[in-house]
């Protein structure tokens, strides 16, 4: 397999700054796990809305970090923390495999993000059976 067929992604993801530097989220970049239309303002209203919606996000994964590529990988080690709603694996030696998560926000809103990857070293590093 050569490098350039190898990929590792999370879809959908929107990566954008936090408003208050880390100050509610921890993390100066914000990695969200949706669409960028379907982002919540919370994060970003006043300081009081902003702090409370960080305190009810519970379990949902928002990956927190210094970089871009930092809040990424947060995002990325935050599924991988969750057993996975579904996963397919590869069909042949040129597809890959894809785990999906199902998410439930604390406004009630449930959303789907996915991981798709092919190369021996990529993709979650648990729950691989």
């Amino acid at each position: 397999m050569s490098a350039a067929s190898d990929y590792d992604m999370i879809r959908p993801v929107t990566i954008t700054p936090d408003r208050y530097g880390g100050t509610y989220s921890g993390g100066v970049w914000l990695a969200f796990p949706l669409n960028p239309s379907v982002v919540p303002d919370g994060p970003f209203g006043g300081d009081v809305f902003a702090n409370a919606w960080w305190a009810e996000l519970g379990d949902v994964p928002v990956g927190r970090g210094e970089t871009p590529d930092r809040a990424y990988d947060d995002l990325s080690q935050r599924l991988e923390a969750m057993r996975p709603a579904q996963t397919i694996e590869p069909r042949n030696e040129f597809t890959g495999a894809m785990w999906t998560w199902e998410l439930h926000w604390p406004s009630g809103q449930m959303t789907t993000v996915s991981r798709s990857w092919r190369g021996e070293v990529l993709g979650p590093q648990q729950w691989q059976d």
